[in-house]
């Protein structure tokens, strides 16, 4: 007796085909995610750096509280980027350790690799 398993072949193959639609679309989001808090790193060390030379130049005592402000801002706005970047090395990490037993030390090599 032969049946016919057209349906549940093409049923599998669309549930492939999607699955690596969604693995394409989440690499990419990490990829843009790791990409931007790179490209936000960057001009935020001369503003902190900015900031620290503003201080130092004579009579800046009423410049203090907007420098403050802008630090608290500025140091969220790091956070923010740092917290960017991990998320995406901390996915590399569960993944390679979700694929084999892994010791922590060699999971903390792939997450900062």
């Amino acid at each position: 007796m032969v049946r016919d398993c057209t349906g549940k072949q093409s049923y599998i193959e669309g549930l492939e085909n999607r699955r690596h639609e969604v693995a394409s679309s989440t690499t990419y989001k990490e990829v843009t995610v790791t990409t931007l808090a790179h490209e936000l790193r960057n001009p935020l060390t001369p503003l902190f750096h900015a900031v620290q030379l503003i201080r130092l130049s004579p009579s800046t005592q009423h410049l203090e509280q907007p420098l403050k402000i802008i630090d608290r801002q500025l140091e969220a706005l790091r956070r923010l980027v740092d917290a960017a970047a991990a998320c995406r090395f901390l996915k590399r990490a569960i993944g390679f350790c979700r694929d084999k037993a892994v010791r922590p030390s060699e999971a903390a090599g792939v997450a900062t690799g």
